[in-house]
């Protein structure tokens, strides 16, 4: 049976207005779509552990987040069966950004067969994680996490 699984993107360019950031600090999006796929989930957010409230912005949940661009930040997320986040964890996937100051962040979590970095312009990388069976999302599909990153003042693309 089909039904809705949310997708999680941590992405700047999603629409979202970018918060600006003071000396020492980034900027880190978060945008989760959903995408007609088997199994039903809940999806989660978070960096360094903290979970982000997301809000509804034409037709798409989004956060942001200003941190301190004197530490790596872990962005995760966390996909579980149910429709909250007291379900079974069935994939979890996270990369460990090295922030520079006046940056902003976009990191993406997906589920599904292709490697969606192959259709990103400027992602710096991705790396693919395991997701249950007992989820029900066909055997082929992996929880893609794909990370982006460029300076505030001087975006590559307006």
């Amino acid at each position: 049976m089909l039904v809705r699984l949310a997708l999680v993107s941590l992405w700047v360019s999603s629409g979202l207005a970018v918060s600006s950031c003071t000396s020492g600090e980034a900027v880190i999006a978060v945008t989760v779509r959903q995408s007609e796929a088997a199994g039903a989930a809940f999806v989660q957010a978070e960096v360094d552990g903290e979970p982000l409230a997301l809000v509804s912005v034409g037709g798409v949940q989004q956060a942001e987040t200003v941190a301190s661009a004197q530490a790596p930040a872990t962005v995760a997320c966390t996909v579980t069966d149910g429709r909250t986040s007291g379900g079974t964890v069935r994939a979890r996937g996270s990369v460990r950004l090295d922030l520079r100051d006046g940056w902003r962040y976009g990191v993406t979590c997906a589920v599904q067969a292709t490697d969606p970095a192959t259709l990103c312009m400027g992602c710096r990388g991705s790396e693919a994680f395991p997701i249950d069976p007992a989820l029900g999302v066909p055997a082929d599909h992996r929880l893609w996490v794909t990370w982006s990153g460029d300076p505030l003042e001087d975006p590559p693309i307006d």
